[in-house]
């Protein structure tokens, strides 16, 4: 059966029309190297467990800092720190507990580097699975256990322009969001009895400066805990800032979303309310994007700016939340990619692939359907014509029966009119 033009235009738009099914499956990216040395390549499977699926489309995202994409399977495109990936089941059946593909990467810099996986699942009906991703960690050089040893030590990067912290770390509890190199402002809440702060901040490059203002003396309100890092050769600083909001009331203070979303488009990571900095890439046409921002606190104030005529590349959005206090706030970050002509072409290009891939199961489904039915009518015709059978058999049979009364009284009639006679 053909799907018409309308019909497969409606797959596009599976996210939000597809049913969603209970069954759950698990996608996992699994390296037999979770500690490798720079400049190795290694490899990257993608597996998939649990529940079954017939076709899924991925995102996988990684540091282009300290990974580089080396090669993958043929239907698997890469750009802004992004691969494409699409699989699905040659007879449109459902797999359980198999090895998709593999993924070849190759080391750049000694460092944590995340790779993350995300996207959507389908059976053989075309609906939805719901799916657990499970992300990986790889270490580029020392193991983790040792880092969390030598914490004391100084860094062991041996570039001089480097300014960035490996290790920082506060006597007290709730840092939002975890540490990371490369995020630079983070938040803290404490209670009034609380009148210092104290961290322990290692540069990756034990020649670097690190300096740390403003974790003494606190006072209620907010309070700025500033650690700037200078590069060896002095050429390059980078600064961390902490905001300590000291407070007696900790609901007022509250600066949490509870829900924040970017209309049509999905946020990577997926929202949680203690990671501050998102990505989201959008069509080359969309200029403007609506976001959804809900406080925990529904007296706390939302101020967005940035998502308005958004420039071709990286766009950066802040969605500041002002809590009740009216003093303590927090920033979550959003960098909106809207993608050039020639990214907008590869990702349609991807999308019709994606598409056409989807049909094919559906059709294939339909037509196992359609066998199915056709198979469900034989046996239904089969099972008429043998009741039919054994109804005319019945038939003859009482047919028989009174054939035999019939010539059984005729006879017993004639046995005693021949008696009669005889006497």
């Amino acid at each position: 059966m053909k799907k018409s033009f309308l019909t497969l235009a409606m797959f596009g738009f599976l996210f939000i029309f597809s049913t969603t099914v209970n069954a759950n499956t698990s996608i996992e990216l699994k390296t037999d190297n979770f500690k490798i040395n720079n400049a190795e390549i290694f490899d990257v499977t993608l597996y998939a467990k649990e529940e079954g699926i017939s076709a899924g489309d991925f995102n996988i995202f990684f540091d282009t800092d300290k990974l580089e994409y080396i090669s993958g399977p043929d239907n698997a495109n890469f750009y802004n720190g992004r691969i494409i990936y699409s699989w699905f089941s040659e007879e449109g059946k459902e797999k359980k507990e198999f090895e998709m593909d593999k993924f070849q990467f190759k080391a750049k810099k000694d460092g944590i580097s995340k790779i993350v996986i995300n996207g959507t699942c389908y059976n053989e009906n075309g609906e939805i699975v719901k799916t657990d991703f499970n992300n990986l960690d790889i270490q580029i050089g020392e193991t983790i256990s040792t880092l969390q040893q030598t914490e004391e030590e100084n860094g062991t990067n041996t570039d001089k322009n480097s300014s960035y912290l490996k290790i920082m770390r506060t006597n007290i509890e709730g840092i939002v969001p975890n540490f990371d190199p490369y995020i630079f402002e983070y938040y803290i809440t404490t209670i009034e009895d609380i009148d210092r702060i104290d961290l322990t901040a290692i540069a990756e490059n034990k020649n670097a400066k690190v300096e740390i203002t403003g974790n003494e003396n606190l006072k209620k309100g907010v309070n700025k805990v500033v650690i700037n890092v200078t590069s060896e050769n002095g050429e390059k600083t980078s600064s961390y800032i902490i905001y300590v909001t000291k407070t007696d009331n900790l609901e007022k203070s509250n600066t949490n979303l509870e829900n924040l979303a970017v209309e049509y488009f999905d946020l990577f990571p997926e929202f949680q309310s203690n990671i501050t900095e998102y990505r989201v890439e959008i069509d080359n046409n969309v200029e403007n994007i609506n976001i959804l921002a809900i406080p925990e606190n529904i007296n706390a104030k939302i101020n967005i700016t940035g998502n308005g005529k958004l420039d071709i590349g990286d766009n950066n959005i802040n969605v500041n939340v002002k809590a009740e206090d009216g003093i303590s706030y927090k920033n979550y970050k959003i960098v909106v990619h809207r993608r050039n002509t020639d990214e907008q072409l590869e990702f349609e290009k991807q999308e019709k692939i994606n598409i056409e891939r989807l049909s094919t199961i559906l059709e294939g489904s339909e037509s196992n359907e359609n066998n199915t039915s056709m198979e469900e009518n034989i046996y239904e015709e089969e099972a008429e014509e043998e009741d039919l059978e054994i109804e005319e058999n019945r038939i003859r049979i009482l047919c028989i029966v009174i054939i035999i009364i019939i010539v059984t009284i005729i006879i017993i009639i004639y046995l005693k009119k021949k008696r009669s006679k005889s006497k």
